[in-house]
């Protein structure tokens, strides 16, 4: 699990997924708004797309491997 997540953060720090997010906000908070069409809407939905792997990979490896505390933290 704990690679898995590894791997994630890593691969959410390459240059590729960055620009995909950059991409994403400029695209929904300023181009739509000043020039809406069917592109502006095509390249959101292709920058959502391309980093949305690397956001759901984290998200599920935390689902099915709940993260435990050490013994000496652990309340119970």
């Amino acid at each position: 699990m704990r690679e898995s997540l590894r791997i994630s953060e890593r691969a959410f720090g390459h240059p590729a997924v960055l620009l995909s997010v950059l991409v994403r906000l400029l695209n929904d908070h300023l181009l739509i708004a000043h020039f809406p069409s069917f592109w502006t809407g095509k390249l959101s939905d292709f920058a959502g797309l391309f980093f949305a792997p690397f956001l759901v990979i984290p998200i599920r490896s935390v689902l099915a491997h709940p993260l435990r505390l050490p013994a000496a933290l652990d309340p119970a």
